[in-house]
């Protein structure tokens, strides 16, 4: 964690190549000592893995420019690891938010998401596919209720697996509840299912007493809407 921290502030005035260079360097020398297994158990070095994959909050913010490069690298090192397709998923749609008539970049992000399944059922690669189609969804006016019914089964599939753990963050419900206001704005309707597995996720966060601004916001809106 300390050589995590150091490195996310690491001084850019020695230029997003040298950065660049150092991401991956550290990335090789963690990999040796990174499997499931220690993924599972949460280990120090996995943990460092983890964030030196992050697109959101560390590749974005310090070598954006180097982001496709640098995930080439970590391929043959962390293809195995479901954290590595989410996060070329999450690469490709923030590329596609930035060129949204380039509808290929979509698609390889929908794939990549797709991939993360392949490689491990988890909540997260779950949430990141869902993230993604209802994405899809608003390009895709004639597709709108086929993608927005792929995206809901896999936010309810890793609903009831977060269900299992002791504690919840509000990726999942923020996720799910903005991706609902979208298909209800562009004119989809919930089936009667839908709308009370809806309503007990909302009834979850209250219950979690999850705090988070967005969250908050996002139910509020719901209410208003439903």
């Amino acid at each position: 964690a300390i050589i995590g921290d150091r490195l996310i502030q690491f001084n850019r005035n020695i230029g997003d190549r040298s950065l660049l260079i150092a991401f991956v360097d550290l990335a090789r020398s963690l990999a040796p000592s990174v499997n499931r297994s220690a993924v599972r158990r949460k280990t120090p070095e996995s943990q460092l893995l983890g964030r030196l994959m992050d697109y959101d909050n560390n590749i974005k913010k310090f070598i954006d420019a180097y982001a496709e490069e640098y995930y080439a690298q970590l391929k043959p090192l962390c293809g195995w690891n479901a954290r590595y397709w989410e996060q070329m998923a999450l690469l490709k749609l923030d590329r596609f938010f930035a060129s949204p008539d380039d509808t290929l970049l979509l698609d390889e992000s929908i794939q990549h998401a797709r991939s993360a399944i392949a490689v491990e059922l988890h909540p997260f690669s779950l949430t990141t596919l869902a993230k993604v189609l209802f994405q899809a969804m608003e390009k895709s006016p004639s597709r709108r209720d086929q993608l927005f019914a792929e995206a809901w089964a896999n936010v309810v599939d890793a609903d009831n697996r977060e269900t299992r753990w002791s504690t919840r963050g509000a990726t999942l419900f923020v996720v799910c509840f903005s991706g609902v206001i979208r298909y209800l704005e562009i004119g989809g309707q919930l089936s009667g299912d839908q709308y009370e597995k809806l309503r007990d996720m909302m009834a979850t966060t209250r219950a979690l007493k999850i705090k988070d601004r967005r969250l908050t916001e996002l139910r509020e809106e719901l209410d208003n809407q439903l």
